[in-house]
């Protein structure tokens, strides 16, 4: 982890054109080989300069019931006894026996 944390460093410096001191070398302080963080940086470029991936879009069947688990908030009706002042009241702590 440090060593990604370096090579973060590193990259946000060229991007943000700050100079970094070379001597004593700053990636030292990180416990870092300049060559591993060389290396990582280069592999996180890499994923930067690749294509995003298409987006997926959720897709409602028409043939079939959405199980209710797998229904989002959105889409979720809600149900009449949920909306009801009995129903609330229903859902209230009873009181403790008296002894």
């Amino acid at each position: 982890p440090h060593e990604i944390a370096t090579a973060s460093i590193f990259l946000a410096a060229d991007q943000l054109q700050i100079q970094l001191p070379s001597r004593p070398p700053w990636w030292n302080a990180c416990y870092t080989r300049h060559e591993d963080m060389m290396q990582i940086a280069k592999s996180m470029n890499a994923l930067y300069r690749r294509p995003f991936p298409p987006r997926w879009h959720p897709v409602q069947r028409k043939d079939a019931e959405v199980p209710g688990c797998l229904r989002s908030p959105e889409t979720e009706e809600p149900s009449p006894t949920a909306l009801s002042p009995e129903a609330s009241r229903s859902r209230s702590p009873k009181p403790a026996p008296k002894r």
